[in-house]
């Protein structure tokens, strides 16, 4: 999937509805926003692009101990879970939501609509992260 390409993903027609879920990001590594979808407005491109930094500041401090381009991961502040998962070489989605909701469930989701993605879309991924 080139940078011009259309998306034919619909993320916010994907979310699970009773899941209150704060934003749902889909972005490339660049930091261009492929889809946005918050509970209150925000800028797409600002948290593209933060959110594109943080997943390459991650990798680069994971890569001091040996972990390569992990295929997700989960931060946790005082009140929100964000969670991290690679679709492809080039697209990443992020969930932020609540803590109550519990981590398990916002990774699940996550899980989901990375798989709903890449069968929308299949310009969106080569082989699944993590997969052998």
């Amino acid at each position: 999937m080139r940078e011009s390409d259309p998306l034919t993903f619909d993320l916010r027609a994907a979310l699970d509805p009773n899941l209150p879920i704060d934003a749902a990001l889909l972005f490339r590594n660049s930091g261009a926003p492929l889809a946005l979808w918050t509970r209150k407005g925000a800028s797409s491109e600002v948290l593209t692009v933060m959110a594109s930094t943080l997943m390459a500041s991650t990798d680069m401090i994971l890569e001091v101990f040996g972990e390569i381009r992990p295929a997700a991961f989960a931060l946790e502040t005082d009140h929100r879970f964000l969670v991290f998962r690679r679709i492809g070489p080039q697209v990443t989605l992020a969930l932020i939501a609540p803590t109550f909701v519990g981590r398990a469930r916002v990774e699940a989701e996550a899980e989901r609509l990375a798989d709903a993605a890449r069968l929308a879309d299949p310009g969106f991924s080569g082989p699944r992260p993590g997969s052998r």
